[in-house]
């Protein structure tokens, strides 16, 4: 939906006990001026398509950090499928624990771009929300299941932002954090 405009990136997390998947839509052209910057304009011209996926996963893994209950989940197999207008990399990641605490993630890739802005959402344990990763947030936050926030929240994780006291207007507070 949004992988055509350069100052937005889709994070799709989907995770229950027996499999996860992070699956990634960019924009073609917001890929291109990244990396275009990056490489210099004369070597990105020059690269195929293989260095070009390779350059892009590895920028991508570099700039995605997703933590559960204190341990570190790194992208690992996966592909990628450059498009003309999108490119979409999936990435199978290990199974979510049901107990699951919280979720701590921070998605700095395209924060060049002034603007720019990714969009996370997750299915967890088939419930589904999202939220809005910008500088105005750190491109970070923390999901925390209800059970842990004691909170009786009707979604599967109440967010909040890094930074417990802001008043962004797309991130909801849970309980825990105001007290």
């Amino acid at each position: 939906m949004f992988g055509h405009n350069p100052l937005s990136a889709t994070y799709q997390y989907a995770g229950d006990e027996q499999a996860s998947m992070l699956t990634i839509s960019l924009s073609q052209s917001g890929v291109n001026h990244l990396l275009s910057a990056k490489l210099g304009a004369d070597e990105y011209a020059s690269i195929n398509a293989a260095e070009l996926e390779k350059q892009l996963a590895n920028y991508i893994t570099a700039n995605f950090a997703l933590t559960i209950d204190g341990q570190v989940v790194k992208p690992d197999k996966g592909g990628i499928k450059l498009g003309s207008h999108q490119t979409d990399l999936k990435f199978v990641l290990p199974p979510l624990p049901k107990d699951t605490k919280d979720i701590e993630i921070y998605i700095p890739a395209f924060q060049e771009t002034e603007n720019h802005q990714t969009i996370f959402s997750y299915f967890i344990n088939g419930k589904t929300d999202h939220v809005i990763l910008s500088a105005r947030n750190d491109f970070r936050t923390t999901l925390i299941s209800p059970a842990s926030a004691k909170t009786n929240s009707e979604s599967p994780l109440a967010y909040h932002s890094w930074n417990k006291s802001s008043t962004l207007p797309n991130i909801r507070h849970c309980k825990a954090c105001e007290a």
